[in-house]
């Protein structure tokens, strides 16, 4: 959120993009180096601020909507949302990462609880416990929280860093990869363009298949192509591992939070 009543709003496939380039960053924000482009290594916190600073940039360079001109985005500060968890080794970075955007970092707040505000879950009349899950493209957060006279308090948070939809992508990814070595004995994961092209093939069939009970999945490499249908029911199955382990982590946190199920009143499942 960018201050002057100015925010910076992307479209979903810019969203979904933008997901899939800073999803490693964060999954290795405690870290003091990853690897961002095939053995090329970075900082974490500067590979963020980078992006910060090109959304920023980005945004200084749109018109207006009513008075014209160019936004004016000089004096502009940043309330920054992280993971829940972030990792104690890296709890300060996302701070650093805003200050190397050369931006003024008014506050951090969590992503569930950003998610609860973009919900308008603080403006509720009565008092709620509300489990928020939060599992987006990198990272995985689920947080008990209790809305009482319009404040939210964080009760409990529990996470895992390292899980995020980008694993459920893994998972279509090798099995179109195994697929093809089995067909024409060659492994098209060795192909850096070969690679990115079957990661988005993987997310947008992932995306079909929230509203559809198959789709097909169509990869060519080298001369040669796979064409492979996949069911609801069968991704459901070859991803039950990480559903699995998605739960568990949601269990600790509500341990934690001293609160059961049936305490809750409301849900809100947010991520990418």
């Amino acid at each position: 959120m960018v201050a002057q009543r100015y925010s910076v709003h992307v479209s979903p496939a810019g969203n979904r993009a933008l997901h899939k380039v800073t999803a490693p960053a964060l999954r290795r924000f405690g870290d003091d180096v990853f690897d961002a482009f095939q053995s090329v290594l970075m900082a974490p916190t500067d590979f963020i601020g980078t992006t910060i600073e090109t959304l920023f940039y980005a945004a200084s360079r749109r018109p207006r909507s009513r008075s014209g001109g160019l936004c004016n985005l000089s004096n502009a500060a940043l309330r920054l949302p992280v993971p829940a968890h972030c990792c104690a080794p890296g709890a300060p970075r996302p701070t650093t990462a805003g200050r190397l955007a050369c931006l003024t970092v008014l506050r951090r707040i969590t992503e569930p609880t950003a998610a609860a505000l973009a919900s308008g879950l603080e403006k509720l009349d009565e008092d709620h416990t509300v489990f928020v899950f939060d599992l987006g493209g990198g990272t995985f957060d689920v947080t008990v929280m209790r809305i009482k006279a319009h404040c939210l308090e964080m009760v409990a948070t529990n996470g895992d860093h390292r899980l995020g939809g980008q694993d459920w992508d893994d998972v279509i990814v090798n099995w179109v990869a195994e697929e093809f070595d089995r067909q024409h004995g060659e492994n098209p994961l060795l192909d850096l363009q070969s690679y990115q092209d079957l990661q988005s093939r993987a997310l947008a069939a992932k995306i079909q298949l929230s509203s559809r009970d198959r789709t097909t999945i169509v990869h060519s490499h080298n001369g040669q192509s796979v064409k492979i249908e996949l069911t609801s029911n069968d991704f459901e199955k070859m991803t039950k591992p990480l559903g699995e382990k998605s739960k568990a982590v949601g269990e600790i946190g509500i341990r934690e939070g001293t609160v059961g199920w049936a305490t809750g009143d409301k849900g809100s499942t947010v991520g990418g």
